[in-house]
């Protein structure tokens, strides 16, 4: 059993709370929450500004980091990066929350080719040795609701060999949360289909298991990590608790996202009624479809956006009803040593609401709310006494290894995926 870890532990804050800002604005943002002191950590939201998830205006996602810019001059970027990073004290990682594997292979690539050059990225900034933390890059797998779980499986496993193999080369971690994905982005038939065709890959602790070794049996051992949130089990009717001890018993997780879902909100069960099955942010179709039109008509209450389907309402502690048992959890963790990012991700209506007034005071006060409600379980005292801060090193004269696509990637490795 891994030694109790007894000491602080780093709040860090997701910045898909902040879509309308830039990088420069919302690191400045993040490190001055609470008056300043309060953050060690951001996780950047990291997604391909022409990729299918940033265009809709319902999903919560940003693009924070700038890979034309760095592609154009990685030397000059990253040291840009750097330094506005240790001036304001701050640890970094990357989220790249988009799928590598759906039944669009086009789509996928374009993911895949984005996630190589975030690793670049990761890499100029000093990868899993950057900070005090590391520099990882986040990531989903996906699903193909097409194919079946072994299918999903192997072709999974064969991309994941190819971005662990060019991530290991270059001192970088990948990680995957446990996101009951690709739910943020159904099929228009999905109603049609057995409430067990809309679990996803990584929404399962036995896929994300099976992938991780079988990735050490390629010598990748290290390089796929995770991420855990206690709000995916929650959306599913299940009980975090025995999900996080099982994940946090094995040493391959960098961070906590805190986050948490209510399920039982008394005027959102007529959703349960209609729909059933595990609460995922499910059906929906487009206003113009014969679907839809055809739901409508049988007074079926159909959202018009990838999330309004969703049954219960995602919460965060301090924001007034979040029942989840934080404190438990925490407990879990410092149990099994686990010693990374308390990282706080906000996806509530509220925050919605927010980010469509752009009140970044309003934004930034519920991560200094969710802050004070976690304080006495991450911190020992009244200030952070934790893993000290670690400026970013880009490293002698910016050596970088030879950037490439994923599909070179693949026929450099030998690996047809």
């Amino acid at each position: 059993m891994a030694t109790r870890f007894d000491g602080d532990y780093p709040f860090g804050v997701m910045t898909s709370a902040y879509p309308y800002l830039d990088l420069t604005s919302v690191l400045q943002e993040v490190a001055s929450i609470g008056g300043g002191g309060l953050v060690q950590e951001v996780e950047l939201c990291a997604l391909d500004p022409e990729g299918d998830r940033m265009k809709d205006p319902n999903d919560h996602v940003a693009a924070h980091v700038n890979t034309k810019a760095f592609n154009e001059n990685p030397l000059k970027e990253a040291k840009r990066f750097a330094e506005m990073v240790n001036d304001l004290s701050l640890g970094v990682t990357f989220g790249n929350y988009d799928f590598i594997h759906t039944h669009d292979p086009g789509a996928d690539e374009k993911v895949l080719d984005f996630t190589m050059q975030l690793i670049d990225y990761a890499a100029a900034l000093g990868g899993k040795n950057g900070g005090a933390f590391g520099v990882n890059v986040g990531m989903f797998f996906g699903f193909d609701r097409f194919s079946g779980l072994q299918q999903n499986l192997d072709a999974v496993t064969r991309k994941l060999t190819v971005l662990g193999k060019y991530a290991s080369e270059r001192g970088v971690i990948l990680g995957s949360e446990n996101c009951h994905m690709p739910g943020g982005r159904p099929l228009p038939f999905d109603m049609y289909l057995l409430p067990t065709a809309n679990r996803s890959l990584g929404s399962t602790l036995a896929a994300r298991t099976i992938l991780q070794k079988r990735l050490a049996k390629f010598g990748l051992a290290e390089v796929l990590q995770f991420t855990w949130d206690a709000s995916h089990p929650e959306t599913q009717h299940n009980d975090p608790i025995p999900e996080a001890e099982l994940t946090f018993a094995e040493e391959v997780n960098y961070q906590f996202h805190v986050k948490g879902h209510k399920t039982d909100i008394p005027d959102e069960a007529i959703r349960r009624a209609w729909f059933a099955g595990p609460a995922l942010p499910g059906w929906y179709a487009d206003k113009e479809s014969k679907l839809y039109e055809e739901a409508t008509a049988a007074g079926i209450p159909i959202a018009d956006n990838a999330w309004g389907q969703q049954y219960g309402r995602v919460t965060l502690p301090g924001d007034g009803y979040c029942v989840t048992p934080f404190p438990q959890i925490i407990a879990i963790t410092r149990k099994n040593g686990f010693s990374g990012r308390i990282t706080a991700e906000n996806e509530t209506p509220k925050k919605g609401d927010l980010v469509g007034k752009q009140d970044t005071a309003g934004l930034s006060q519920m991560y200094a709310d969710c802050h004070a409600v976690l304080k006495p379980h991450i911190w020992n005292g009244d200030s952070y006494q934790g893993k000290p801060f670690k400026a970013l090193d880009v490293g002698r004269d910016g050596v970088f290894k030879k950037r490439m696509t994923f599909r070179q990637a693949a026929d450099h490795y030998g690996i047809t995926a």
